[in-house]
Formats: structure tokens, C-alpha cells, sequence
């Protein structure tokens, strides 16, 4: 019996010691996956800022899909969509100009990983900066823009390398009330801004249309000035603007300006649709928000807030060959409460 437990403990101490070198190095292999994942994550956010299609392509999956959620929606782009947007085809020349401004600055914290075999979960907290280099006749300036999100997502290994198999970033305000506010105005200022630019640059461009597609881009960017800009006139080029058919007593109580901005959407309106895919169904309505009376055009082309004397408080959505600028994620709440004030009347065919 003496001799069999002298024979037994050598046995356990090894079979133990076996364990242990065993559990070590999963968790030493682990530990290298982890930050491998982390790498993985901070170069998918640089490749981003950079335009850096190749580094892109690389770390994702075929089948990958970024989705983020905030007070716009929720947007789901694949691995194709993104790239195709940083490769700019369809961008002119001048609004790569405009984007160059745009300094940018993305910080990954608390970073953690739960890797099984050859797949993984992880989650961080990713804090955006942004600054718009503006040029003035009196003195340059800066616009600057945080944005916070909550990010989780799923790897994989495959042939011993880890990709980015999907991402989804939810916007995380910032907790206090006050700080809250100030990012989100000065998000405001930052998103108009670069619309504002972002027309005016392609205005500069003398863009000649040589054919019904170009004619049609031509009037969608005069949407999205008159959107921006409610009150001016863009019409000079039409002998006049129709009045607005079947106008509510609601938009006939309304400011004039607002009367006035009625009839100009509803005669680009027209005019685009008769060479575009799709309808772009205008509508406007009024809101209680921030202690007076707003108004919001929304369409399939803009989704942007004015006061009552037709200042715009909120771009909270621009579209320009899928670039996006949205903000006011406050309006959320009141978005759905709105009176309709007036829709374009739709063609019967």
C-alpha cells in the first residue's frame, strides 16, 4: 500500500502539473487573441478616417455588416457598401476636397474579448472627434464634433487570422445634462457647416448637365441648397413658382416664408421626379420643441428642422451619393408628434 501511493503522487503532481501548463497556455493563447481582436478593431476605425480601402478589405470578412443606431435609425451597410463609399466612384473631385478638411480622431476604451475555439464576442467604448477647418475673410476657425458609442461585434479565425466578422455602434450620450446639450449644438453647427460647404462646393463646380441624368443630379443638389437654405431664391432660372395645390388652412395660417418654401419644394419636386427612381414624397409639419414652434421638412432626400422665421436648428439628414449628416438626436421623442402642416399631393397616373 506504501509503495502504491510512493507510485501515485509522482502521478498526480505530474497530471497536474500537465493541467496546469495546459490552462496557461489556452489563457496565454487567449490573451493573443484578444489583443489581436483589440489591433483589429483600431485599425478597422483608422482605415476608416484614412479612406484605406486595402487595410479594409484585409481585416473583414466577406460577409461583414456594420449597423449603428442613433436618433436618425438604424443603418446596416456590408462589407461591398463601405468600401464603395470610401473608394468615392460616384464622389466629385470637390467634395473629396471639402472632406479633407476634416480632421479626425477615434479612441478605443475598456476593451474586452470572450474568444471560444475559433470565434468571439467583444465590446468597447468608441469616442469620435472631428474638427472642420473653416476658412474665413476675417480669421480661420474650427468647428468640433464628439460623438460617443457603445460598440459590440463578432471575429472570427480562419487560417489562423482574426477578421472582423460584424460591428454595431449605438450612440452613447454623454451622461450629464448640460455636456449632453453642448455636444449635441455644437454637433449642429459641425453638420450644417459641412452641408453648407458641401453645396457651395458644388456650385463652384459649374456643373453642366449633359444628359437627363446629370440634369437630374444638377436639381437634387438645388434641393439640398434650398433645404439648408429656406429662404432663398434659386428659382430665377422658372418664369414663376406654382402655388401649392390644395394648401391646408394650416399652411395658409402659416409664416409666409414657410407658404413660400411649400411652393419651391413643390416645384423642384416636380421637376426631379421626372428623371429620378424614385418619389421623393415631401411633407412638412410643425413641432413643440425646445419651448417654440418648429417646423420639419421630411423627405427621401433631406430630414431638416427650422424655427419659426425659418433658421435651421437641425440637419438630421442630408443625403449626397450616401454621405450622411444628421444630428438633433433630441428631436427623437418628438418626431412622432407632429401636426401635418402640408404633403405634396401625389400625381394620380
Amino acid at each position: 500500500m506504501l509503495k502504491i501511493k510512493k507510485t501515485i503522487k509522482p502521478i498526480i503532481a505530474v497530471c497536474f502539473a500537465l493541467l496546469l501548463g495546459n490552462n496557461l497556455s489556452i489563457k496565454a493563447q487567449n490573451d493573443n487573441s484578444v489583443r489581436e481582436i483589440e489591433q483589429l478593431a483600431t485599425e478597422f476605425h483608422d482605415a476608416e478616417i484614412k479612406w484605406n480601402v486595402e487595410r479594409l478589405g484585409n481585416i473583414l470578412t466577406e460577409e461583414f455588416q456594420e449597423t449603428r443606431t442613433d436618433g436618425s435609425g438604424v443603418v446596416t451597410k456590408p462589407k461591398a457598401g463601405i468600401i464603395s463609399e470610401l473608394r468615392g466612384k460616384d464622389m466629385p473631385e470637390t467634395l473629396r476636397k471639402v472632406f479633407k478638411l476634416i480632421e479626425s480622431d477615434r479612441k478605443i476604451a475598456d476593451f474586452s474579448a470572450q474568444p471560444v475555439g475559433d470565434k468571439a464576442n467583444f465590446k468597447y467604448k468608441l469616442t469620435e472627434r472631428s474638427t472642420l477647418k473653416i476658412a474665413s475673410e476675417n480669421q480661420p476657425f474650427d468647428l468640433n464634433k464628439i460623438e460617443r458609442f457603445e460598440v459590440s461585434g463578432t471575429a472570427v479565425r480562419r487560417d489562423g487570422k482574426w477578421l472582423l466578422a460584424s460591428l454595431r455602434k449605438t450612440f452613447l450620450p454623454a451622461q450629464n445634462k448640460e455636456p449632453r446639450r453642448n455636444e449635441i449644438d455644437e454637433g449642429i453647427k459641425f453638420d450644417l457647416a459641412l452641408v453648407g460647404l458641401m453645396v457651395e462646393a458644388l456650385q463652384k463646380e459649374k456643373f453642366q448637365p449633359t444628359n437627363k441624368d446629370e440634369q437630374t443630379q444638377a436639381l437634387i443638389y438645388e434641393f439640398y441648397n434650398l433645404a439648408i437654405n429656406p429662404k432663398i431664391e434659386i428659382f430665377a432660372r422658372l418664369k414663376s413658382v406654382a402655388p401649392i395645390k390644395n394648401a391646408s388652412r394650416t399652411l395658409r395660417n402659416a409664416p409666409r416664408w414657410l407658404q413660400k418654401f411649400a411652393a419651391k419644394i413643390e416645384t423642384l419636386t416636380t421637376e426631379i421626379e421626372a428623371g429620378y427612381e424614385q418619389k421623393i414624397v415631401p411633407r412638412l409639419t410643425s413641432h413643440k420643441f425646445r419651448g417654440q414652434t418648429v417646423y420639419q421638412l421630411k423627405s427621401t432626400l433631406a430630414d431638416v428642422l427650422y424655427d419659426q422665421k425659418g433658421n435651421v436648428l437641425c440637419v438630421l439628414q442630408i443625403e449626397i451619393k450616401n454621405l450622411t449628416a444628421e444630428k438633433c438626436r433630441d428631436f427623437e421623442v418628438e418626431r412622432h408628434k407632429g401636426k401635418l402642416v402640408w404633403q405634396m399631393a401625389e400625381e394620380k397616373e
